[in-house]
């Protein structure tokens, strides 16, 4: 399935969220994988990534005998795991770029046909 234009993002996306759209998005878009029909999808791409910078930190800010920590760790995991499902699907890294085939525009408009030479 082909569709047009470009992603956009939620009005409400995170600092994070809206810094890593910057820098993916664009390259999607250019690079034909990422259209408007992928908006929702890459806007969660784009919350969880804002969500497990957020959960990293408040780890990283923990001393190591916290008794949350593992708990915390295992929340950081399941973020980042829906994160790279999805990062997945949108070829962002080199081996997920390989796998992913990208459907040439249909030509529109009138058809040429075969004229005979008189």
């Amino acid at each position: 399935m082909q569709t047009e234009g470009e992603p956009i993002p939620d009005k409400d996306l995170p600092e994070l969220g809206l810094r890593l759209w910057n820098q993916i998005i664009p390259q999607l878009v250019k690079s034909g994988v990422a259209t408007t029909i992928d908006s929702p999808l890459l806007n969660k791409l784009c919350r969880l990534y804002a969500r497990g910078m957020e959960w990293d930190e408040k780890i990283f800010s923990l001393k190591r005998l916290d008794n949350n920590m593992m708990k915390k760790e295992r929340i950081s995991s399941v973020i980042w795991n829906d994160f790279n499902r999805i990062a997945c699907k949108f070829g962002l890294s080199p081996a997920d770029r390989a796998s992913i085939r990208i459907e040439k525009p249909k030509a529109t408009g009138i058809p040429k046909r075969n004229r005979k030479a008189n």
